[in-house]
């Protein structure tokens, strides 16, 4: 497990924000809802898909990771036949059957959040 793992470049969130005041959001946001994981939610800089509504998503700890991909999906309101990729920490996929609390667990970010981004995926056919 890595408890301190550096937020990735290449989000605007870890670029807008000093690490302070990451750190200060995501402990109001744990204590306010205790029950979820803190998400920062970005498009990978070379997708064409839209921006999320708002760059903090929050998943509940027990969920499934796909449970949560889905839900994402539906916030973005993008076509059912489009295949996205979501993945961690810039690089990571994930087994879509694991917990988000064993994700959070291993991914998080030492400011406390879980850093997600997802693009569009190149398809055959």
């Amino acid at each position: 497990m890595c408890a301190s793992i550096s937020p990735p470049l290449s989000f605007k969130f870890a670029k807008c924000r000093s690490t302070d005041e990451r750190i200060s959001l995501c402990a109001r946001l744990k204590k306010q809802w205790s029950d979820r994981i803190p998400i920062v939610l970005e498009k990978n800089p070379t997708s064409q898909l839209p921006e999320p509504h708002t760059p903090i998503f929050l998943a509940r700890k027990d969920d499934p990771y796909n449970s949560v991909m889905l839900r994402i999906r539906r916030n973005l309101q993008l076509e059912k036949n489009l295949a996205l990729l979501f993945m961690i920490n810039g690089s990571e996929m994930q087994a879509s059957d694991k917990r988000m609390t064993e994700l959070y667990e291993s991914y998080k970010a030492e400011d406390g959040f879980l850093y997600i981004q997802y693009k569009e995926m190149d398809v055959l056919g």
